[in-house]
């Protein structure tokens, strides 16, 4: 087995190990759209970050104003959301994650089922 020495790689103008870069947490989706398709249905679309870490998944989240929290609906890249009350008042957003932790979330798109 042969044996690493860096400072001697060096020498001869190889490079040495570097040192591991940290992952980052995914950036800010982009173009966040919401399609209403049919009466209670809803298609959600998006672009990926272009800054920040590699997107592992999506969480579609949705607003349960009930409780006042986000509630996660879907890890997917589209979304259609059916059998929703025609006429209801819905607000989503996404957030895109990976390995190092979730992204900022998107804008809340307020949309009509």
């Amino acid at each position: 087995m042969t044996q690493r020495n860096d400072e001697q790689l060096k020498l001869l103008g190889w490079a040495g190990r570097s040192a591991p870069t940290p992952m980052q947490v995914p950036g800010t989706i982009e173009q966040f759209q919401a399609t209403r398709t049919e009466p209670g249905t809803i298609k959600l679309t998006w672009q990926p970050p272009s800054k920040g870490g590699k997107v592992a998944a999506y969480k579609v989240q949705e607003l349960n104003r009930t409780l006042g929290i986000w509630q996660t609906t879907a890890l997917h890249r589209e979304v259609v959301l059916s059998h929703r009350q025609s006429g209801e008042a819905l607000a989503y957003r996404i957030v895109p994650c990976n390995r190092a932790g979730d992204g900022t979330p998107s804008n809340t798109l307020e949309v009509l089922a």
